[in-house]
């Protein structure tokens, strides 16, 4: 974390109280946040360090996000407020774990299977192959994937 003067904090509440069209005092924005009275004045004047609990309480009330509340309380810095989980790179995984990511990754997809006879009827134009399908030869092709009940 970096040296921050002591009031930069209590700096920003105030920005975000002055934007608030009904508050006036710092005693608005505990009463919102569900914050004690002596700690948001703690804050407001530099004299007190704001928990992180109470820095989420503070930014659904003012209606900003965490990590930038977080930020201004120097609880973070803007760079870890940026930080990004990165995945191995593949280069430096074994067989075993490149087949595995592979299968982690490929999880989620759906297997190739064969259109059911209810998709068929619906879009029988979509599953034709080659010909135009005449009312005869498209109730041969439910019938023999099983999805006409009438033969």
């Amino acid at each position: 974390m970096s040296d921050t003067p002591p009031g930069r904090f209590g700096t920003y509440l105030q920005a975000a109280i002055d934007r608030h069209p009904r508050w006036t005092t710092g005693t608005d924005l505990a009463k919102a946040a569900g914050v004690s009275q002596g700690n948001v004045s703690r804050y407001l004047r530099g004299e007190s360090r704001v928990s992180v609990e109470n820095a989420r309480l503070i930014a659904t009330a003012i209606r900003r996000p965490l990590l930038e509340v977080l930020v201004a309380a120097d609880i973070l810095t803007p760079e870890e407020a940026h930080q990004q989980e990165t995945a191995p790179g593949l280069d430096s995984l074994d067989d075993r774990e490149l087949l595995q990511e592979l299968d982690r990754r490929l999880a989620h997809r759906n297997p190739m299977r064969p259109p059911t006879a209810a998709e068929i009827a619906a879009n029988p134009s979509r599953y034709s192959v080659g010909r135009k399908r005449s009312k005869a030869n498209e109730g041969d092709a439910l019938r023999a994937v099983g999805g006409d009940e009438r033969a």
